[in-house]
């Protein structure tokens, strides 16, 4: 892997996200998928890591502050 960024979460990520089978449950509330994604804007498909926590399960989580670079 030559970098990492965060994607923003715009209609073709998020299309992209909720067609994807096969979520990892990595902790409680906390799922992973990794899967190949083409949008408009790229020359290329990237591959993406899609981490998703299910805020009933963790009633403090809040989604829009989740952090993998602590």
């Amino acid at each position: 892997m030559h970098y990492l960024i965060a994607l923003k979460l715009n209609q073709p990520v998020q299309s992209a996200l909720v067609d994807q089978s096969g979520w990892w449950a990595m902790d409680e509330g906390i799922e992973v998928v990794i899967f190949d994604c083409q949008v408009p804007c790229w020359n290329k498909p990237r591959r993406v890591v899609g981490i998703r926590q299910k805020t009933d399960e963790s009633p403090k989580s809040k989604a829009n502050n989740f952090s993998v670079c602590k």
